[in-house]
């Protein structure tokens, strides 16, 4: 099975050359697996729904990428990788310093933008060890300010707290 159409001609002219060899069938059918994977469970779970009761399926199947490999997980000796859709979440963001992330910083990272989130102006907030520890934002310090400043309040945060956020 060939799924790529830009694989379309190369696998013709093979098979009227030579054939198809059984390592080039092989390439083909381990691309051509995870394409019906993505392709075939919306219907599955589109018929599960016809005489179900329910709004939701009785099962959920998740496919995502890995992004990349972390340092460690949740343990120093435990394998740990970031799956999603590049560009959204934390995924999102772009690493400027520091060590390669582990699972644990992924969390703290979650943590710290999810409450920074919950303000409609500028704010930051540090996390470590799987809670926020530090959250600042204009309505903390400087809400009647004009826009432009009520940035300073937020970086404020980050400037002023390097031992607790471990070099921001």
């Amino acid at each position: 099975m060939v799924v790529s159409p830009e694989d379309y001609d190369a696998t013709s002219r093979r098979m009227r050359k030579d054939g198809l060899s059984a390592r080039y069938a092989a390439g083909a059918w381990r691309e051509s697996f995870p394409h019906h994977a993505d392709y075939d469970p919306p219907f599955a779970a589109r018929l599960g729904k016809l005489d179900s009761a329910s709004p939701l399926p009785p099962d959920l199947s998740l496919r995502a990428p890995k992004l990349m490999d972390l340092r460690y997980g949740e343990n120093p000796h435990q394998a740990a990788a970031l799956y999603g859709k590049r560009g959204q979440g934390l995924a999102g963001a772009e690493q400027l310093h520091g060590k390669d992330l582990s699972y644990n910083n992924l969390v703290d990272l979650d943590a710290a933008w999810q409450l920074a989130a919950e303000f409609s102006e500028p704010a930051a907030a540090i996390g470590q060890t799987h809670q926020s520890v530090r959250v600042r934002g204009a309505g903390f310090a400087g809400g009647g300010l004009p826009p432009g400043l009520r940035v300073r309040p937020a970086l404020s945060l980050w400037r002023g707290d390097r031992v607790q956020s471990r070099g921001g």
